[in-house]
């Protein structure tokens, strides 16, 4: 994992399972876009445009950590969902729509709080397949 990763959780991210890892890039992306909104509502442009463009990398970073060959096709949905989350995320810079953000926050708290409740295991896939299907409608 990378740039979000060190960002995040600096030199004890040898500390951090792989789940609290996980749960911790989603902690992250969710504060940058509760600020982001913040600064959306403020109509400081640059400002938010800085948080989302820090939780596109966060986003970005969840996706490029799937394991596409053993995570089958829960990976390639939750690909599919980190994507419509990235361009969510950029319409809404551009538009200023807070309805755009909300749909991602939405999104990764959803994901989070499934993860959230398994900690030491990133098994849980039924609960995230139904996110992706409700997300995708796959």
């Amino acid at each position: 994992m990378g740039k979000a990763i060190r960002t995040y959780f600096g030199p004890r991210r040898q500390e951090v399972s792989q789940g609290q890892m996980l749960l911790g890039l989603y902690d992250g992306a969710l504060q940058y876009l509760q600020q982001a909104r913040d600064q959306m509502l403020a109509r400081k442009f640059a400002t938010r445009s800085l948080l989302v463009n820090r939780a596109l990398e966060i986003i970005g970073e969840l996706s490029r950590s799937l394991d596409m060959k053993s995570g089958g096709d829960l990976a390639a949905k939750l690909n599919t969902l980190y994507l419509l989350c990235s361009s969510r995320l950029l319409s809404a810079s551009e538009t200023m729509s807070v309805d755009d953000l909300d749909s991602v926050v939405n999104i990764l708290t959803r994901l989070r709080s499934i993860y959230s409740q398994f900690p030491g295991s990133l098994e849980r896939t039924t609960d995230a397949e139904q996110v992706c299907l409700a997300e995708n409608g796959s």
